[in-house]
């Protein structure tokens, strides 16, 4: 009778494991790294590329981020944030993970400024903002 126990444990493991397979059908329905990301961060993380924007709206786009920059709010919490980051891995990171954590989003932080500064004035043909992307 000792079969009749072992078919009755694989059931049992059956079930168990339909039912975690049940918990995870989202992730299987939508494999792509996409969709893992928009589950993992509950953001779709929708955008538009600003260089398929005409020459009105694309300087429109251009001005808006220079007038971003150039606030005192956005330069001070860019500071306060920094500070804030720095702060807590002075006193609260347990290993060299904590401050890579800490370098990652103050890196986070200046590639926003550098995306900002990069986005080409359409008047100013002589000067050509990079991508900071192109080398992706």
């Amino acid at each position: 009778m000792w079969f009749l126990k072992e078919l009755e444990w694989r059931d049992k493991r059956i079930g168990e494991l339909e039912k975690e397979l049940d918990g995870l059908k989202h992730i299987i329905e939508n494999p792509t790294a996409k969709g893992i990301v928009i589950q993992l961060t509950n953001n779709d993380f929708k955008f538009y590329d600003y260089h398929n924007l005409d020459e009105i709206s694309l300087k429109n786009y251009h001005d808006q981020a220079q007038s971003i920059l150039k606030t005192e709010v956005f330069k001070n919490e860019v500071n306060h944030l920094n500070a804030e980051f720095a702060e807590w891995a002075a006193k609260q990171s347990r290993d060299f993970n904590g401050v890579e954590a800490m370098r990652h989003q103050i890196s986070g932080i200046n590639l926003l400024k550098e995306l900002l500064e990069s986005i080409p004035d359409p008047t100013n043909k002589q000067k050509e903002s990079q991508d900071p992307y192109s080398g992706i």
